[in-house]
């Protein structure tokens, strides 16, 4: 899950203003009809709850995040903090990020009788 940093709240806002609405150029783009443009942009699905959820500064999945920003031509980082985003994109174990995880780690995540089927 993932959130726009406080800070870039007005920046966020800023770059949604300046879309035109589609049926109402004079109108900024509300959040039913962003979604609509996203999906007919071909970005991907998204309902306008999730966007209405992130502009409001609520925690929503990555993938629907990079939705957003690609639709609004900004770089993903520029709207949620880059270390954090960074840390969400990277598979890397986080307790073990030099390194990958040997059979031991491994074992403590998921069941004996599995574990021995993939092995």
């Amino acid at each position: 899950m993932c959130k726009i940093a406080a800070r870039n709240l007005t920046r966020l806002k800023e770059l949604k203003s300046n879309i035109p609405n589609p049926r109402n150029e004079d109108r900024e783009i509300n959040f039913i009809d962003m979604a609509a443009e996203i999906k007919a942009a071909k970005i991907g699905q998204i309902n306008e709850k999730k966007i209405r959820e992130f502009f409001g500064g609520k925690p929503i999945e990555s993938y629907y995040v990079k939705k957003i920003c690609n639709f609004l031509k900004v770089d993903v980082t520029e709207i949620v903090d880059p270390d954090e985003w960074n840390r969400l994109q990277n598979l890397v174990n986080p307790h073990n990020p030099a390194e990958e995880l040997n059979h031991n780690q491994i074992k403590r995540h998921i069941p004996e009788q599995t574990f021995n089927n993939i092995v």
